[in-house]
């Protein structure tokens, strides 16, 4: 069973390598629907919420092994439930809190002297700072405070750092960690307060190789003071080509969308990472509604287009209308055939609502 804010790529990942599996997300959008076996939407990823979902799919399904993907981050409580019910793949729910927690985390952080923008977590006087919420994931919340108001949220401030925004996806097979890839990665503002929204992920980054070798140390070091086991990421800024480290994720993260499906296999005990072999170069984008909108009855969605909306769902504006794929031959490529795509799917989109 897989359960995430949406499940469509570790669904679809598990059903390229032979198992039928069942989801619980927030979308239940086509694609995942026509992956799983069977599928239960829910509006969160809280115990209550879940609850009544996982009881009728058992009522049918003998479930023993469940894979977490995204949206965790604010519902931690609820993997330590699905421990205890199942078999809970890939990081414990003590490790995915820990590694969760900001103040301990950046303690790590300075004692294996791995470099970060500065953080403070009170808010500064003055200086480029940016507002990251304690629980957030794809970037959610995260916007330049302009000390112009005032502020109740939850969370911590960091220290505005140019430069390109990398991911590391690694895997851990046992205590040893191995990085699978490098990932070009970029954001799009979206409104105030949301401005550094995950927007799209290319699996070729320019890194030198003295900055792999930090990386993998960094991964190392994480690795061991964690327990981490599975597939986990890093994102990271490299400017003047030094590297600051931003944030670990301890769970699939979404470039695994780029890379061959065995690794989620993998992931969960299930085959040797040593049989896989790397895919192409590839990238995948969420394109946001601009508007609010309600999905047309006949609208055709060119092939290479994912996690599209069921007719007549209603997409708020700034949420996410659907994702695009494209391969190329260097991340420029890919970049540019997902810009033109994009145009497609926007102008296609137009012209049916």
């Amino acid at each position: 069973m897989v359960i995430a804010t949406s499940g469509r790529m570790l669904a679809k990942q598990l059903q390229q390598v032979g198992f039928r599996p069942l989801v619980i997300d927030l979308f239940a959008d086509q694609d995942t629907c026509q992956i799983a076996d069977d599928i239960r939407k829910v509006h969160a990823l809280t115990v209550e919420e879940i609850t009544p979902a996982i009881d009728e799919l058992q009522r049918i399904y003998p479930v023993k092994n469940v894979i977490y993907g995204s949206g965790f981050e604010k519902h931690p409580q609820t993997l330590f439930f699905l421990q205890e019910k199942f078999n809970l793949l890939g990081n414990a729910p003590e490790v995915f809190k820990k590694a969760q927690d900001k103040a301990g985390l950046f303690e790590v952080l300075s004692k294996q002297n791995i470099r970060f923008p500065e953080v403070s977590f009170s808010r500064p006087d003055s200086g480029v700072w940016l507002f990251k919420p304690f629980q957030s994931e794809g970037g959610c919340g995260i916007f330049v405070d302009n000390f112009d108001d005032s502020h109740h949220q939850q969370g911590y401030w960091q220290q505005y750092q140019p430069g390109e925004v990398v991911s590391a996806v690694f895997f851990v097979d046992g205590k040893n960690a191995e990085i699978i890839g490098f990932n070009r990665q970029w954001s799009i503002i979206l409104e105030r307060g949301q401005e550094f929204v995950f927007s799209g992920v290319c699996n070729q980054a320019e890194i030198s190789a003295k900055n792999q070798r930090i990386i993998a140390e960094w991964v190392a070091a994480l690795t061991a003071h964690f327990g981490l086991k599975g597939i986990n990421g890093i994102d990271f800024i490299v400017h003047q080509n030094q590297c600051y480290f931003l944030e670990i994720n301890p769970r699939p993260t979404a470039s695994v969308e780029l890379y061959p499906a065995e690794f989620v296999a993998a992931h969960a005990g299930w085959l040797s990472k040593k049989t896989i072999v790397r895919n192409q170069i590839s990238g995948y984008q969420i394109i946001y509604a601009k508007a609010d909108c309600r999905i047309p009855e006949k609208i055709e969605w060119p092939r290479w287009v994912q996690d599209r909306p069921k007719c007549n769902t209603i997409i708020h504006k700034y949420q996410p209308l659907c994702s695009i794929i494209a391969s190329g031959v260097d991340s420029d490529q890919v970049l540019s055939v997902l810009a033109t795509r994009q145009k497609i799917v926007e102008n296609i989109f137009q012209k049916e609502t």
